[in-house]
């Protein structure tokens, strides 16, 4: 029989397979299994890989392997025309994935048991029949060149016991189902979880109204009106907003606005249809079903279906579906949505391939995919529920409140791994952070920086400095295009760099390890005590020149720092050592008493320089 002749499997309604595809076929009569009690439910029987538990990733049984090449794979073609549905998956994805590289290649596929994707660290592995993973080598050298990894999802519930694998998405975004589920997760957590509430009877300016049934026509409010429908109390109206990219200017021009012209017809009513994001939430793009019939148990049968699910291009592919949604997604990458993620108590991701819901005590997907614990805010999340919080009594609670908001606040550096359209935005797009950290600490901000934590927030370095002089780097800092903030502050700055002072040192070795169970996970923790860096230095004169009246928002040119401090000589000369790659160039000084480094890369021997 040839490879890409299609073999029929009609008891379960299956795809055409080609022989090489043969192996894609579930197999769980191995040695290597066993049947237990599921930890997830008292009365299911579960499959489980004698392996599990020891940290490792199983790879289950022959895979699939094709020889072919790119870019147009001729061989997975040929199999795709004959009938074959794995094939016609397989090599629409690679293909989509965009492979750089003409030539024979070799590809095998197969599936993945037992991977961890709890990279938080927030519950024990019980993962089963995970992924199924396609990989792309180069023929015959072996060089990896990609890989993409698909999701296994079923709506059998013994099929999905048996191999625990995640509930089945849903063929639409808007399926009832899914509506049912979005509402449930809201309520569920509005009063299940003990979420910081800020007590206030704030509302934007507009808003849009959704009404209370089917049948009402979503409405633009204003903030006058909302006013008068509630008698003036305010605090119970609820809303929430839509966080995502504009995208082009092209696709900008084509979503729904409201200006003066059309404002009236928006208090009327805005018909649902011109609701941009609402068109995209169509059909999904087709899974690739598959029969599943236990030789260990006759009455598990069913099917399962592959979604991709990421690819080599995620630093972490064995990762949640809301994790690989948001690595795939450009919201992800924007200044803007930044700050809108860290203030926001509920979120609900549209992802690429799932609806995920989300909050500080864990998310959940469509997939019936659960994370415990936050896996969005991250460490600034915190800041706004303690500025949520009575101001505590006692002064040493009050100062590690106030060390606690300082050292969360240095989170605010990812901000500048963001995309801006204009990138003066950026002050303004961390604004509504910065008023909840000024809350806490009560202090003066300064542009990205806090008055009574200097000795932190100015000390901070290049990571791979502008090629130039002294004078180069002077003049660009002179003229700033557009300017963003002094040049003593991080927000100036455009090439990575780092905060220096550690906040916290190590007081002893890591506490020992301790297993408790196969499938938990061990964590090494060291106790810390904070470092003793200390302000030497007196301000004597500060001003931020203000575009607005907010403390917190765009700066103009001239705001500057003033303060007295002590300068020392260097010890010796400094001795420059080539930049190589990955590393910048490092000054040492010539008599072996330490090491400096310098904003640009060409050090001028004539010039003087000093320590501060």
């Amino acid at each position: 029989m040839s490879p890409s002749s299609p073999v029929t499997f009609g008891a379960l309604e299956s795809p055409a397979l080609c022989e090489r595809c043969h192996p894609v076929l579930m197999d769980d009569s191995i040695d290597d299994f066993i049947e237990e009690e599921s930890a997830s439910s008292d009365s299911a029987v579960t499959l489980r890989h004698k392996a599990e538990g020891e940290g490792e990733l199983i790879m289950l049984g022959s895979p699939c392997q094709w020889r072919d090449s790119l870019p147009s794979l001729p061989v997975l073609a040929e199999s795709s025309t004959n009938g074959c549905h794995l094939c016609t998956f397989i090599r629409e994805h690679i293909i989509k994935r965009g492979i750089d590289y003409r030539g024979d290649v070799y590809i095998n596929g197969g599936y993945i048991w037992g991977a961890d994707r709890d990279v938080f660290g927030s519950k024990p592995n019980e993962e089963g029949l995970v992924f199924w993973r396609c990989e792309v080598y180069k023929h015959p050298e072996q060089e990896f060149l990609a890989a993409i990894t698909f999701n296994i999802e079923s709506d059998d519930d013994n099929v999905t016991d048996w191999l625990r694998v995640d509930d089945k998405r849903r063929p639409r975004l808007l399926d009832p189902a899914n509506v049912d589920w979005i509402k449930y997760e809201l309520k569920r957590c509005q009063n299940d979880c003990d979420h910081v509430k800020e007590d206030t009877a704030f509302i934007p300016t507009r808003l849009i109204d959704i009404g209370s049934t089917d049948l009402d026509v979503p409405r633009l409010v204003t903030s006058d009106i909302l006013h008068e429908e509630n008698e003036g109390n305010l605090r119970g109206v609820e809303y929430a907003t839509l966080s995502y990219c504009w995208g082009s200017r092209e696709d900008a021009a084509e979503q729904l606005k409201t200006t003066r012209k059309n404002l009236s017809e928006h208090l009327e009513g805005i018909p649902l249809d011109f609701m941009s994001p609402v068109g995209y939430l169509g059909e999904r793009a087709p899974g690739l079903d598959l029969p599943f019939q236990s030789k260990r148990r006759e009455s598990v049968r069913g099917t399962y279906t592959f979604f991709p699910s990421s690819d080599d291009r995620k630093p972490i592919w064995n990762s949640s579906s809301l994790i690989n949604d948001l690595k795939q997604a450009v919201w992800e990458t924007r200044g803007w949505t930044f700050q809108e993620n860290m203030l926001s108590t509920r979120l609900l991701f549209i992802g690429p391939g799932l609806w995920h819901f989300a909050c500080e005590n864990g998310s959940t997907s469509e997939n019936s995919y659960v994370n415990l614990g936050s896996v969005v805010h991250g460490s600034l999340r915190p800041l706004v529920n303690i500025a949520r919080e009575p101001k505590p009594t006692d002064p040493i609670e009050v100062w590690r409140r106030v060390r606690n908001a300082y050292a969360r606040w240095e989170e605010i550096l990812e901000i500048q791994t963001r995309s801006w359209s204009y990138r003066d935005d950026l002050l303004a797009g961390i604004a509504g952070l910065a008023e909840e950290c000024a809350k806490i600490t009560e202090d003066t901000y300064l542009a990205g920086l806090w008055m009574n934590d200097l000795q932190h927030g100015l000390v901070w370095e290049m990571l791979n400095p502008d090629v130039g002089t002294l004078e180069t780097v002077l003049r660009q800092k002179r003229d700033q295009k557009p300017y963003v903030g002094p040049s003593w502050s991080w927000v100036s700055q455009l090439r990575p760099f780092e905060v220096l002072p550690c906040r916290r040192y190590n007081v002893d070795n890591p506490r020992p390890q301790e297993k408790l169970s196969n499938n938990q996970k061990l964590m090494s923790l060291s106790d810390t005590l904070p470092t003793h860096v200390r302000a030497e230095y007196t301000i004597t004169g500060i001003h931020m020149d203000l575009q607005w009246r907010s403390p917190f928002g765009r700066l103009n040119p001239g705001s500057y720092l003033r303060m007295h401090a002590s300068l020392a000589d260097f010890p010796s000369d400094v001795n420059i050592e080539p930049k190589r790659k990955g590393n910048p160039p490092i000054g040492y000084f010539s008599d072996g008493s330490g090491l400096c480094m310098f904003d640009w890369s060409r050090l001028e021997k004539d010039r003087a320089m000093f320590l501060l």
